[in-house]
């Protein structure tokens, strides 16, 4: 945890005259620390419970320097492995310390906060808290306190009035229709990012991790999800094809649809999981492709989000519903 006065010196910064005027108090314990900031429970001025996200002092300097060593040490391995080169693995580094700089910005979480909450809206036993955009800045966050406990509470799940696998089932529809209807999507849906309150609501919150998908990817993705549901290789690689652009003019397409046609007789026992993600990423790295960014986030996503669903209900199986849910997902 910071201790108290830096907090409050950071508020003091951000806020200014705001901390004294819009909140009734703010606990000097936090409920919860971590390496880019802590969080601590606060009541505004009109009695509204909120918690405030307050950023690290020199947090910034530090990712700075680490991603700058992690990008040194990726170049020098791809310069002298071929395995390395063909991981992509400078792509990766890059893609993880950007994701990292990005959380840094909470304004960018707020933003993401308000995209999900206008879009997913209407989804049943669905739960998006609201962040309040006057009370946030680059190094504050105040959002809407929920009444939940982490999904990795066995006795929260068990005390909910819903059964387990409606809870896993409405998460998995939230998910799906966040990738493919919307293009936006909570990128790091793991047990402490998913809350359940007494009523069996889900409540995702952190919104540092978002991923979004241009209107390319989207539509490829939604085709991919149709190939996947009809099991048809050849809409499958027009998918993967329109997904990778430029790079791939020169790919041979049957030995691609041959390829990922074995992807797809993997599904068939296994249904739409990180399996058929992972699969289409090996297929694009034996034909020399670099994978698109898009995809191996989503793929990190779905097995973060398979490891939760398992949390809510072990008897769980998301490839096989996500399977069934893919062409009503894909509008």
């Amino acid at each position: 945890p910071l201790p108290p006065e830096v907090v409050r010196r950071v508020l003091d910064a951000e806020l200014g005259e705001l901390v004294h005027t819009q909140f009734q108090s703010i606990s000097d314990e936090p409920l919860a620390a971590a390496s880019i900031g802590c969080t601590h429970r606060a009541t505004l001025s009109d009695g509204t419970p909120v918690i405030v996200k307050v950023q690290r002092p020199g947090v910034e300097e530090l990712v700075e320097r680490d991603g700058r060593v992690l990008r040194w040490s990726a170049r020098q391995l791809e310069a002298r492995s071929a395995g390395a080169r063909s991981l992509g693995l400078l792509a990766l580094a890059d893609e993880l310390v950007d994701g990292v700089t990005a959380e840094l910005d909470f304004t960018s979480e707020a933003q993401h906060n308000a995209q999900l909450r206008t879009n997913r809206a209407g989804d049943p036993g669905i739960g998006i808290p609201e962040v309040f955009p006057d009370l946030t800045t680059q190094r504050v966050l105040t959002m809407e306190w929920v009444d939940g406990r982490s999904v990795a509470e066995r006795a929260a799940v068990e005390a909910a009035p819903v059964p387990d696998d409606e809870l896993a089932d409405r998460l998995l529809h939230s998910f799906l229709g966040q990738v493919l209807r919307n293009g936006v999507y909570h990128a790091d849906p793991h047990p402490g990012n998913v809350l359940i309150d007494s009523a069996g609501t889900l409540w995702l919150i952190d919104y540092g991790a978002v991923g979004t998908l241009d209107p390319i990817t989207l539509e490829a993705l939604q085709l991919m999800a149709i190939a996947y549901s009809t099991r048809d290789p050849a809409m499958l690689a027009r998918a993967v094809r329109r997904m990778i652009g430029p790079v791939g003019e020169d790919l041979d397409m049957t030995s691609l649809e041959f390829d990922l046609g074995s992807v797809l007789g993997t599904v068939e026992t296994t249904g739409f999981g990180p399996d058929a993600v992972h699969g289409v990423l090996r297929v694009l790295q034996r034909h020399e492709i670099p994978a698109p960014r898009s995809l191996t986030i989503l793929g990190r996503s779905m097995i973060t989000l398979e490891g939760t669903l398992r949390t809510i209900d072990p008897d769980f199986q998301m490839g096989p519903r996500a399977q069934s849910m893919l062409k009503e997902a894909a509008g």
